[in-house]
């Protein structure tokens, strides 16, 4: 993979260490432990960077436990935005944490506990070399924004400027005197709920840790108002740049009154954790910015396991040959002779499936629509970001409704950066759905219930399976007739293809997206299957299908 933009500001030296291991395999336990040990052995002070604030916790308990049992008394603190709900607007966690940072004693060993949120909002750690770093999981490393505001979108545009055009992209800067307004738009201090919309995609454009791009035609479309409302939508995609660990310049440092030394901003080590480490967009771009990744010998040799031994206790169900997806779920199909919408028939099967609790993933714009669908089988739905917690070990039946699909123009935006389709889809939707998965008994080595997972595809079923040696896929036997789609992947042959025969099939594929893109400007809907179909036909780079994935953006 070539990454064809993001500009790396570290040292070229500059080594990370990772664990890439299973969920459930007991990561956080040992990170935990090894932080406590150097933090009483060595007074070393460690942070540890937490998904959620549940899930920060979860691991504070943890570590109080351990740290009374081993009679370390070494400091434990934790810093979010429950502890001080109860001061209203006048208390933020920035400001807590930044007087702690400030105040640190190299001298005294500690560990301390905060969210990712506020790890990359704190545009200045001061003393970084003091601290190694723990990312629990590993950081969204391409996050993508999008607000459909034609008619306000000065409320951004009026403090953004943009950098040089590269290949149809360029970098968004804020403007001198824009960069305090939309500090005030990210922080956004009392609550203001117009302030709340436009926070993310502020943030992002002024934090020191990102990059943030557009797609230079359709950002001057949107500033020009030219187009449908709905073509105008704005759009920015971001890139998390190393520099969060540090920018590994020499600053100064006051030991004491009139003595001064030279130290390196950067922290003393990092360590991210995860699974799937390759597979994640974080493991597919950095190592291309001229990072070292090693794997952490003290923890990850202390798991409880390498790999998955519990594939045998797994049953994975699946109901549908197209991939998953909002379009799709809102289209019909037929089952038992009635044609019913893809969520609908979905949700029937659960409840079919499953006859005790179960734990579900869904998207936010039906959750209210499946909880009351769901209320018979004692559903409990998980929360979006489910990494590491463990409060659901008693269930043994999941399902997952969530279509995690990025936009087409952000698949675009990673496209351009080298990715291909199959990675993305890896890396932002299977992956979670794993981790999802890794809820439940699964979880529990102890356990030796059988655990019934339904998935909505073929794909996502595969994929997880892959997962667990041992363990069993099948499409459940319904009587169900899918929603007409297109035949899946290229079709077989009996002789390679000859020079001929493959320029011909690329002009006919070419001809037939400039068909679609003829088509989806004049109004019609976007056919996914047919949309797959390129996908999977098309190099990643390829000027008609990135044509096609910008017009079917722009028109939605």
């Amino acid at each position: 993979m070539t990454v064809k933009i993001g500009v790396i500001h570290m040292k070229p030296t500059r080594k990370f260490h990772i664990v890439d291991a299973p969920a459930g395999s007991g990561k956080t336990y040992r990170a935990i432990q090894w932080a406590l040990e150097k933090a009483f052995q060595y007074r070393r002070k460690t942070v540890l960077v937490f998904k959620s604030i549940e899930l920060l916790q979860q691991a504070q308990r943890d570590a109080c436990m351990f740290d009374q049992r081993s009679k370390y008394t070494v400091p434990i603190n934790g810093f979010h935005s429950h502890m001080f709900e109860q001061f209203g607007n006048d208390f933020s966690v920035a400001a807590k944490l930044a007087d702690h940072l400030k105040h640190a004693d190299h001298r005294t060993g500690e560990i301390l506990m905060i969210t990712e949120a506020a790890f990359i909002n704190l545009t200045h750690w001061p003393n970084r070399w003091m601290w190694t770093c723990v990312c629990d999981e590993i950081p969204a490393v391409a996050p993508a924004d999008k607000l459909n505001i034609p008619d306000n979108h000065h409320l951004l545009t009026d403090y953004i400027e943009l950098g040089d055009d590269k290949d149809g992209y360029s970098e968004v800067r804020p403007t001198q005197e824009g960069k305090a307004v939309l500090m005030r738009y990210a922080e956004n201090p009392q609550k203001d709920q117009v302030s709340a919309v436009l926070s993310s995609m502020a943030r992002h454009i002024v934090s020191p840790y990102f990059e943030t791009y557009v797609k230079t035609l359709k950002y001057e479309r949107v500033k020009s108002g030219k187009g449908e409302a709905g073509a105008r939508q704005l759009e920015m995609f971001s890139l998390l740049q190393p520099t969060l660990f540090g920018s590994g310049q020499p600053r100064q440092y006051r030991e004491r009154i009139g003595v001064h030394c030279e130290v390196i901003d950067q922290f003393a080590d990092v360590l991210v954790m995860g699974a799937g480490f390759q597979n994640s967009l974080l493991g597919l771009i950095w190592p291309h910015l001229n990072l070292q990744f090693e794997p952490f010998e003290p923890i990850s040799t202390k798991l409880r396991y390498k790999h998955h031994d519990c594939g045998d206790r797994l049953h994975i169900g699946y109901l549908f040959e197209t991939d998953w997806s909002k379009a799709f779920r809102g289209k019909a199909s037929i089952l038992n002779g009635l044609e019913q919408l893809n969520l609908n028939i979905y949700l029937e099967t659960i409840q079919a499936e499953f006859a005790g609790p179960c734990a579900y993933l869904v998207n936010k714009d039906v959750e209210d629509l499946v909880a009351n669908s769901l209320t018979n089988i004692q559903a409990e739905q998980l929360p979006n970001a489910p990494w590491g917690l463990n409060k659901y070990q008693h269930i043994h039946n999941v399902a997952i409704l969530s279509a995690l699909n990025p936009t087409p123009a952000h698949i675009g935006f990673l496209t351009h950066m080298g990715l291909d389709g199959h990675a993305i889809r890896d890396a932002l939707f299977h992956s979670q759905i794993y981790q999802a998965v890794m809820r439940c008994s699964l979880r529990d080595p102890a356990s030796t219930q059988l655990v019934h997972v339904l998935v909505p595809d073929r794909k996502s079923a595969e994929a997880l399976g892959g997962q667990f040696d041992g363990s069993r896929v099948q499409k459940l036997p319904l009587d169900l007739q899918e929603t007409q789609q297109m035949p899946i992947g290229r079709p077989k042959i009996a002789e390679p293809k000859s020079k001929q025969q493959t320029l011909s099939e690329s002009r006919k594929r070419k001809r037939a997206m400039d068909k679609e893109i003829k088509r989806i400007k004049a109004g019609g809907d976007v056919d996914e299957q047919l949309l797959e179909q390129f996908q999977r036909e098309c190099r990643t780079d390829n000027g008609t299908f990135l044509r096609l994935l910008e017009v079917i953006d722009e028109n939605r």
